[in-house]
């Protein structure tokens, strides 16, 4: 079910992409992956930027994922690059330091209705 991501979410998740801190990024093999795969040529921060962006939507939606095996707070949204709708899978650990970035592709089955 599609919720309105909270306020303050967003903000510790933009400001840490923001930051391009590869200590505080940590980018699962899926996202990395599913990025370069759709991508090839864009740079890491290009990902970053298109989040970040995404996350300044007042209104973005998405789903809140509780069954992730690192703790922290996770949830799922869609957010755009070159025109192109993809799939974002982030948390945001309980020190709200740290994210861990699970996906960052286009959709796949099961996908297209977060």
């Amino acid at each position: 079910m599609d919720v309105l991501i909270p306020d303050q979410w967003k903000k510790d998740v933009a400001n840490i992409l923001h930051s391009a801190d590869a200590t505080r990024i940590i980018m699962r093999e899926s996202a990395r992956l599913g990025w370069q795969a759709a991508f090839p040529s864009a740079w890491t921060h290009d990902l970053y930027d298109a989040i970040e962006g995404a996350l300044s939507d007042k209104s973005i939606k998405g789903r809140q994922i509780v069954d992730m095996a690192e703790a922290g707070e996770t949830y799922a949204f869609w957010f755009q690059y070159e025109s192109r709708k993809l799939y974002g899978k982030i948390c945001l650990t309980p020190a709200r330091d740290i994210i861990i970035m699970y996906s960052a592709h286009p959709p796949r089955k099961g996908e297209e209705k977060l």
